[in-house]
C-alpha cells in the first residue's frame, strides 16, 4: 500500500499514550501533515480519539487531501 501526492498513505499509530496520524506521500518520501495528541492530557481513551480524529480530518482538508489509502 503506498501513498501518492494524489492519494496519501494515512498512517495510524496508537501507543499506550498517545495517537499518532501522518499523510504520507511514498513517491516523493515525505510527510504531507502529521497530528498527535502529544501535548493534551496523555489519556487515550474514546474522546482522545475523537479529537484526534477531527483534527486529521481538517489538516487533511486544509492540506487539499480528500482522498487516503489507509495503513493502520
Amino acid at each position: 500500500m503506498a501513498g501518492t501526492a494524489v492519494r496519501p498513505r494515512m498512517s495510524i499509530m496508537a501507543s499506550g499514550r498517545h495517537i499518532y496520524v501522518q499523510f504520507i506521500d511514498d513517491d516523493r518520501g515525505v510527510t504531507l501533515a502529521s497530528v498527535s495528541t502529544l501535548g493534551g492530557d496523555g489519556k487515550h481513551n474514546v474522546a482522545a480519539a475523537k479529537t484526534i480524529g477531527r483534527k486529521a480530518a481538517e489538516t487533511a482538508l486544509a492540506k487539499g487531501i480528500k482522498e487516503v489509502v489507509i495503513d493502520r
